[in-house]
């Protein structure tokens, strides 16, 4: 039976106690677009329900892990770790920014259950882009 999950938005729920939870606490988990940005048919599967992303932090090696549904694991190394940012240079990235330079990418946090991709050649421009936002996937049902 395939796993489902359910797209809630808790606005301000913050799932760690510890008063110093930072960003890589808060990666852990399931994230999915939130259904009003599915337009797109790049988001278009990449819901709770349908391809949530998983994400997990191994923070001794700083190592970053995800996965949508069932597509090969990535991996990135972590640096520039703030309370709610941190950025990833992908393991066999090939996909090149705008000035030539392999991606790098920013994780930005809005609170505990929501955040976005920022790529590193974005910050320079004045549009402040950002990729749609994802929110944490609060329950799966089996």
């Amino acid at each position: 039976m395939r796993s489902r999950w359910i797209w809630l938005p808790v606005a301000g729920l913050v799932l760690s106690t510890t008063a110093n939870a930072d960003a890589l606490d808060w990666a852990n988990g399931y994230w999915g677009v939130s259904p009003k940005d599915l337009t797109s048919e790049e988001y278009k599967d990449r819901n709770c329900e349908d391809r949530p992303v998983s994400i997990n932090i191994d923070r001794e090696n700083n190592i970053y892990w995800s996965q949508i549904g069932d597509d090969t694991p990535r991996s990135a190394a972590i640096s520039d770790i703030t309370r709610t940012s941190f950025t990833l240079n992908y393991v066999n990235e090939t996909r090149t920014m705008d000035d030539g330079r392999l991606h790098i990418w920013t994780i930005q946090f809005s609170n505990a259950d929501s955040f976005y991709w920022i790529r590193e050649d974005w910050k320079s421009d004045d549009t402040a882009r950002g990729t749609v936002m994802r929110y944490r996937c609060e329950i799966k049902i089996s």
